[in-house]
């Protein structure tokens, strides 16, 4: 795991948490960290008991939760330290979920915490889809060329990561891979014949 995070796009972190005031204790901060801890004293009161069951207890502490700190949100920074499966996410939480400004706020139980929104862990972490799911989602973004395709990568990375595509789908799919015109269904060049070669 530890490296793991070392290599994750952590400037995507620092941008969200300069502008939504996480930096150096703002105001977004502090009542994530009041209710983190309102949260805690709680489930000490109700015998230590924590995740959905202690969410259920709760709705107007897990609505003001969600208010500070929405799905979409919790989700992009997540996805940001570049989880690869369920269980890397496990290691994280016992660890204490190390991760710069946002990480000690996410949610352990983020199925339970934002359940009107859940779509799967896959979705949540972030994990990269399979090549034919991949391939449509790609084809979809209307991308006409190779180059296109690159200048989205470089442009947009945060969306890149959100619709779960990874940068170089040449690599990650090599089994798969049938080039960018395939990728991006483009249609192909048409062959020019001389007259000549016509019969």
């Amino acid at each position: 795991m530890g490296g793991l995070r070392s290599a994750a796009p952590m400037w995507c972190l620092v941008v969200y948490t300069v502008a939504c005031g996480f930096v150096g204790g703002g105001p977004s901060a502090r009542r994530l960290d009041r209710l983190a801890r309102a949260g805690e004293d709680s489930d000490k009161a109700a015998g230590g008991s924590s995740g959905s069951s202690s969410y259920e207890k709760r709705p107007n502490w897990r609505k003001r939760y969600r208010r500070v700190l929405p799905f979409d949100e919790a989700r992009r920074c997540v996805q940001a330290i570049g989880f690869s499966c369920r269980s890397e996410w496990d290691e994280w939480v016992a660890d204490g979920k190390k991760s710069p400004f946002l990480g000690p706020y996410v949610p352990s139980d983020p199925e339970a915490m934002y359940a009107e929104e859940w779509q799967g862990w896959d979705d949540f972490l972030g994990v990269i889809l399979p090549f034919a799911q991949a391939r449509l989602v790609s084809r979809l973004l209307g991308l006409k060329n190779q180059e296109s395709w690159y200048r989205f990568v470089e442009a947009d990375p945060v969306r890149l990561r959100s619709l779960r595509l990874p940068a170089l789908p040449a690599v990650y799919y090599r089994n798969d891979w049938q080039g960018y015109e395939d990728w991006l269904d483009l249609p192909n060049e048409t062959l020019y014949v001389p007259k000549e070669w016509q019969t």
